[in-house]
Order: C-alpha cells, then sequence, then structure tokens
C-alpha cells in the first residue's frame, strides 16, 4: 500500500514537473489572473509541488527537495520571459518557494504523524 502511494506521488511530482513547465510556455497563461490571485497560484501549485516530490521521493531529506523546487521555481520563471513576454519576477519565485516550503513541511509533518502511510 506504502509503494502505491509513493508511486503515486511521485508520477503526480513528474506529471505537475511537466505542466508547470508547459504553462511557462503558453502565452495565454501568464494574463489570467488577478495580480493577488497570481500570487496565490504560484503558491498553491508549488506546494502541491513540495509535497509531491517528498511524498514521491521519501528517502530524499528534506532541504535537497526544498533546494531543487526552489532551484526549479527559478528555472520556472526564467522560461516566463519567453513564454509570457514580461520580466523575470522574483516576487513569483518568492510565493513559489514559500509555498515549496510549505508543501514539504506538510508532507514530512503528515509523514510523522502517520496521517498518511
Amino acid at each position: 500500500m506504502v509503494f502505491g502511494l509513493q508511486s503515486a506521488s511521485l508520477v503526480s511530482a513528474l506529471g505537475m514537473t511537466a505542466a508547470l513547465v508547459v504553462v511557462s510556455v503558453v502565452p495565454s497563461a501568464g494574463p489570467t489572473l488577478s495580480s493577488q490571485s497570481h500570487w496565490v497560484a504560484h503558491f498553491a501549485a508549488f506546494a502541491a509541488f513540495g509535497a509531491a516530490w517528498t511524498r514521491g521521493l521519501p528517502q530524499i531529506p528534506s532541504l535537497i527537495v526544498t533546494l531543487a523546487t526552489v532551484a526549479f521555481a527559478s528555472v520556472h520563471e526564467a522560461i516566463e520571459i519567453v513564454g509570457h513576454s514580461h520580466g523575470y519576477e522574483m516576487a513569483d519565485v518568492a510565493a513559489d518557494a514559500v509555498g515549496a516550503m510549505a508543501g514539504i513541511w506538510l508532507a514530512r509533518l503528515m509523514m510523522a504523524l502517520s496521517w498518511v502511510p
């Protein structure tokens, strides 16, 4: 049963990685949200992203998952420069990083408290 959840989480993490790359290059994906909603979307997406990678690769230390997700957030934002035709938005990277850390922390807490197998 644990293997099933871990595998599903890893597949979800890989799927989210691919989806975030696609969204970063699709021009119409950028201007669809208001400023506040935009940051909430970044936070939520990267919270799920961090949690999925944490659950999918539980043997990897949280620090490594955090560094990798924040690095991906930076690259994601850099790709948006071309895809969305705007400058590098450090506030988006910050929302991504905080979201990723929240997701990683929540996933580790749930694992430690045995809320999920």
